[in-house]
C-alpha cells in the first residue's frame, strides 16, 4: 500500500514539473525562484537601489522618471520599484508629491490596514511624527514586532530602516493588489527572448564591486531587468549588475527580463 502512495506522489510531481512553463524549468535548483508581479519582486527592486543619494536639488531619477523631479521623492521611489518589478498601476499607482492623497487613494480602494496590522512584503508604509502622513516607504519584511523597510528620500538617500510596530509614527500601510495582477511576464515573448550572463561563477572580496553584463536576444522590444540577490547578507545587486560584497559565503545574483527568462550568477563572497 505505502509503495503504491509513493509512486502515486512520484507521477504527480513528474506531471507538475512537466507543465511548468519552459522558462521557469532548471531554474534556481535549490534557490528561491524570484517573485513573479508580487511583494517580494517590489521588495528585490527596490534592495538594489539602497544607497542612492539624490542630486542637487532634491534630484532624483525617481522623480525624473515620474514626471514630479526635484521635490520629495519618497512615493516616487515607491512607484518606480513597483514600476520596475511589472506592477500596473492598478496596484500601485503613480505618486504624486502628496503621501496624503496616496493614503486616501488606498483607503479609497478599500485596501488600507490600520497600524495594528502586521505587514507583509510590499505593503506600502506611511510614517510621519506630525501626523500627516508625509512619508512613504515599502515593508521589507515584518518580524518579532520589528517592521523593516526600504525608503526613498530618508536623509536624502535610499536606505533600510527600522521600526517597532507599535511605532507611533506608522499611520498605517496600504495594501497593493498584487495576487490580482496581471502575469509578469510577457507571454507573446516566451520562447523568444533568452537573456545570458558574462559569467555563470564569480569571487569577490568583501567591500568589493564587481559588475555583471546581460545580454538579451531579439532585442524587438523594450526590455525591463530585473536584478535580484538570493542573500543581500553575503552580496547585494543593484539595477545595472553591479555586485557588492558584504559577508563570506555563497549566493545566487539573478538578471530576469520582461519574456520570464532567467539567467544566474553563483557570487563567493571571500
Amino acid at each position: 500500500m505505502k509503495k503504491r502512495i509513493t509512486i502515486s506522489l512520484l507521477v504527480i510531481i513528474l506531471i507538475f514539473t512537466t507543465t511548468l512553463p519552459a522558462y521557469a524549468q532548471g531554474k534556481f535548483t535549490g534557490d528561491r525562484i524570484p517573485a513573479f508581479n508580487t511583494g517580494a519582486r517590489v521588495v528585490a527592486v527596490a534592495l538594489a537601489e539602497v544607497g542612492y543619494k539624490e542630486g542637487t536639488g532634491n534630484y532624483s531619477k525617481y522623480g525624473k522618471w515620474n514626471g514630479r523631479n526635484k521635490i520629495a521623492w519618497c512615493g516616487s521611489f515607491v512607484s518606480w520599484c513597483a514600476h520596475q518589478a511589472g506592477v500596473p498601476t492598478a496596484s500601485i499607482k503613480r505618486y504624486s508629491d502628496n503621501c496624503t492623497a496616496e493614503f486616501k487613494w488606498f483607503i479609497s480602494e478599500k485596501r488600507w490596514k490600520n497600524s495594528n496590522y502586521k505587514p507583509k512584503p510590499g505593503d506600502v508604509i506611511f510614517l510621519d511624527t506630525s501626523y500627516k502622513y508625509n512619508h512613504t516607504g515599502l515593508v521589507v519584511k515584518c518580524s518579532n514586532d520589528i517592521v523593516y523597510t526600504v525608503e526613498g528620500n530618508a536623509g536624502d538617500m535610499v536606505k533600510q530602516k527600522q521600526y517597532s510596530v507599535k511605532d507611533d509614527r506608522i499611520m498605517g500601510y496600504g495594501i497593493p493588489e498584487y495576487d490580482t495582477a496581471k502575469t509578469y511576464a510577457d507571454s507573446s515573448l516566451l520562447g523568444q527572448q533568452e537573456v545570458t550572463l558574462n559569467s555563470k561563477s564569480i569571487s569577490i572580496k568583501t567591500k568589493s564591486k564587481s559588475t555583471l553584463t546581460a545580454s538579451v536576444s531579439k532585442k524587438t522590444t523594450v526590455t525591463t531587468k530585473i536584478w535580484t540577490s538570493t542573500n543581500p547578507l553575503i552580496c547585494t545587486v543593484n539595477s545595472k549588475g553591479v555586485i557588492t560584497g558584504k559577508s563570506a559565503g555563497v549566493a545566487y545574483v539573478s538578471v530576469e527580463i520582461t519574456s520570464g527568462d532567467v539567467a544566474r550568477c553563483k557570487v563567493t563572497v571571500k
